[in-house]
Parts: C-alpha cells; structure tokens; sequence
C-alpha cells in the first residue's frame, strides 16, 4: 500500500514539474505567448555605391553570385542586454523576412560576400567560412531564418576565408560588405534597412620578364606568381577582400603587407627584395616590378585623392 502511495505521488510531482516547465518555456520567462503581438518585417539592403564607383568595380559589378548572411539579436523589454535570436543564409534577397515580437528591440548583422575570381567553397554540408556558425558548421542557403537562442554565424568574420577547391586564403578575391543596425523597434516600421559598407581593395599586379632567368613575386601571404624570362609581360587585376571586415569598412583603413621578389638567375645566384606596400580600403592599387642590370634605382608612389581611385607604385630592382 505504501509504495502504491510513494508512486501515485511521485506521478503527481512529476506531472507538475512538467506543467511548470512547460509554462516558462512558453512565458519565455516572464510574459505571455498570448500577450506578445508578431510583426512580420522585411529588408532591404542597402549596399555601398559611390559616384567614383567606376574605376575599382565597374568591371566586377553584377558578375558574381551574392550571399546574404544575416544575425538577428533579440533584446526583451526587461533585459539590459541582446541575445541570439535568429540566423539564416539567403542567395534571394527578396525572401528576406522574419517575424518578429513588438514588444522586443532586435540587433541585426549583415555579411554579404559577392564571387569574384573566388567563390565561398560549397562542401555537402553548407558553406564554409565566413558563413559557418559560432558551433564550427557550415550552413546552406535555405533563404530562410533558422531560431535558436544558442548559435548564429560567427560574425564579423576576422581569419580566413574557405574558397573554391576547398582552400584557405586570407585575402580571397571577391567582395566582402558588412554592417549592423541596433535597437529596431518592430512597432515603427515594417521594413528593416540594413547599409552594408565593402572591405576590399585592388592590386593591379605588372611584372617584366627579367633579362635572365626567373622571377618569383609573392604577396597576402596567399599568392605567389612566377615569370621567365622567355614569358610575355605579367599582368593581371584583381579585388580582394581584408581578413579584418569589421575595422575594413572604415572609409580611412588600410594595410601594409609585403611583396617579395625572389631573383634567381641562370647562373644559379639568388637575390631577394622586399617592399612594403600601403593597400587602401576601395582603392585600385598599380604595383610595376621590373629588374634589369645596373640604371639607377627608382622607386615611386603616386596616390591619387579620390576614394576609389588608382595608386600606383613602380618598384625597379637594379642588378
């Protein structure tokens, strides 16, 4: 009879600790489900264009396929803080949208990466970084929010970048843009607009063949290109995207970073140089490298002053 008693009642608590586990989940902690009101809000991306646009991008513009990685951070009327919300990958920018509690603020961030010479490599899980979640895995585009109050994207991206071919470069060539919007209020419009800043910069890369033997140019810590003497004239452009996306969207940022020329000759002598270059965030940089025996040595850096405009820089090696 006892132990018949002992088991109804712990049926009875057992049956209440759900009720009132049950009840919290839903309360969200504190308030209703039934007295929260949803909106479902759109948004519109405004992406950066500029009158000067011309000579970095012109020649890219509208060529490659675009991702849109989106976080949505929720913040309650009680709370002094944001929490993860929502997140999603999107390749259709119309099919943005997400419905959200007017009694709440909400956080948003935006990554949008446009393929140029790279693309965002695509493994049978989703996409690799930068759009793999703060728990390491990838994420296809569904074009739709997935909710969790536990993972988003790990945004802003900062290391490198797993292209085309399964490999990582720190300075992919393609077109990274990235902003955020604070404290929206649902209950104020029906529409979010999220304005979204690129982190690139361009080098357009010269190089002579040398009189006698081999060329080797390295760069980005990502990038070797090799010339003969017996080859054509190297010349290639390319737009290249900053590891640090969230300090590179600073109208004013820039990098310094290495090129080394690596001089081997048929006689089997070597010779090494190094020059450090400025690279200008929405700036075409013009790098020139020639070798040849012995003319006086020139070394000049012309830098125009419109945003988006050419730098050149013209490095002689002298024998």
């Amino acid at each position: 009879m006892n132990k018949l008693v002992c088991s109804l009642l712990t049926i009875v608590l057992a049956f209440a600790f759900a009720s009132c586990e049950k009840e919290i989940i839903n309360n969200g902690g504190k308030e209703k489900q039934g007295k929260s009101k949803f909106k479902t809000i759109s948004f519109r991306i405004n992406e950066e264009i500029t009158t000067s646009e011309t000579p970095l991008f012109a020649y890219t513009r509208g060529a490659g396929k675009k991702l849109y990685g989106i976080n949505v951070y929720q913040k309650r009327a009680n709370s002094n803080s944001y929490s993860k919300f929502a997140y999603g990958l999107f390749d259709d920018p119309s099919k943005i949208s997400i419905a959200l509690n007017e009694n709440c603020l909400y956080r948003f961030e935006c990554l949008i990466v446009e393929e140029g010479e790279d693309g965002i490599y695509l493994s049978a899980d989703g996409y690799m970084e930068p759009f793999v979640t703060t728990n390491a895995k990838p994420v296809m585009a569904t074009n739709s929010f997935t909710k969790s109050s536990s993972v988003c994207f790990a945004f802003p991206p900062q290391g490198q970048t797993t292209v085309t071919g399964n490999k990582q470069v720190w300075s992919p060539k393609l077109v990274k843009q990235y902003g955020t919007l604070i404290d929206f209020d649902p209950k104020t419009s029906d529409s979010v607009l999220l304005k979204v800043k690129r982190a690139v910069f361009g080098i357009h890369l010269t190089i002579t063949p040398p009189e006698d033997g081999t060329l080797e140019v390295s760069y980005l810590d990502d990038y070797t290109e090799t010339v003969k003497a017996s080859d054509p004239i190297f010349d290639h452009q390319a737009i290249y995207s900053f590891s640090q996306v969230a300090k590179a969207i600073e109208d004013s940022y820039s990098g310094e970073v290495d090129f080394i020329v690596k001089w081997t000759k048929n006689d089997g002598t070597i010779r090494n140089e190094i020059k450090k270059v400025v690279l200008r965030r929405n700036v075409m940089t013009n790098i020139k490298i020639v070798v040849k025996t012995p003319t006086p040595s020139s070394i000049a850096i012309e830098e125009e002053g419109n945003e988006m405009s050419n730098e050149n820089v013209e490095w002689t090696i002298n024998e």
